[in-house]
């Protein structure tokens, strides 16, 4: 990605409202914004340093992944 690309990824979320997620663990949380079709995850406590970006189908696919507990690696 140039560096014009980062600009313009940053500033179109700028304004973004974020939500923390209601569950941590380990002290590790997440904030979710919605812009159009799109979903991007920062973290909570250095949100400058980047952004998950996901499409909707790719956001679909993983809150289905999380509820059929496809992500539980730690609780095996």
């Amino acid at each position: 990605m140039a560096q014009s690309d980062h600009v313009s990824v940053r500033s179109k979320w700028a304004d973004a409202e974020f939500i923390r997620s209601s569950f941590t663990k380990w002290a590790i949380s997440v904030e979710v914004a919605c812009i159009g079709d799109e979903v991007a995850i920062r973290d909570d406590k250095d949100p400058d340093r980047g952004l998950l970006i996901f499409n909707s189908d790719e956001w679909s696919a993983f809150v289905k992944g999380v509820k059929n507990n496809e992500f539980d690696f730690f609780d095996k």
